[in-house]
């Protein structure tokens, strides 16, 4: 039987629990993954691949740098923080086909709001 002095216990069990916890601070702008600020381009691919490749690096952060990019859904992971930058605008799409529905929200809406 292995006796670990209870002194020695805490600090290492500190030491495990911190190096796996606190993400990899990685900073990935949208732009490049192909996203465009011209107010138009659906920019839903570029955000969520730059939000993809963040969380499978090991966290960081996702800039929005300035100007107005249009999205869909935006598809949020672990340890991915969405920074928008002074002057960002990130505004969602009119059209409703650019936005994934979850087939238990679909029934709720169905069911509640009957016309």
């Amino acid at each position: 039987m292995i006796n670990i002095k209870s002194h020695w216990f805490i600090p290492l069990s500190l030491i495990f629990f911190s190096l796996n916890t606190y993400p990899q601070s990685g900073i990935y702008n949208i732009l490049d993954f192909g996203a465009k600020a011209d107010g138009n381009t659906i920019n839903t691919t570029a955000i969520n691949k730059a939000i993809e490749t963040c969380n499978s690096k090991g966290g960081g952060t996702v800039v929005i740098p300035p100007g107005n990019f249009v999205s869909g859904t935006v598809i949020l992971l672990s340890d991915v923080e969405l920074y928008l930058s002074p002057g960002a605008v990130l505004t969602g799409s009119k059209d409703t086909t650019d936005y994934l529905l979850n087939k238990n929200l679909l029934c709720f809406l169905r069911n509640h709001f009957k016309t």
